[in-house]
């Protein structure tokens, strides 16, 4: 008798669309930003009943 198996167990390949390589000097790697700045540039979704 086998295990049921659950779709998350299925093996996934990666793929990639462009392997583009941005400015540096425009904008910051997503680590280094301040929690201001992510509060002020960033969006929040919230479960609504309406």
């Amino acid at each position: 008798m086998t295990k049921p198996r659950l779709p998350a167990d299925k093996q996934r390949k990666m793929v990639t669309r462009a392997e583009d390589t941005t400015n540096p000097t425009y904008g910051r790697v997503p680590g280094t930003r301040t929690i201001p700045e992510l509060f002020q540039n960033g969006i929040i979704n919230l479960d609504s009943l309406f």
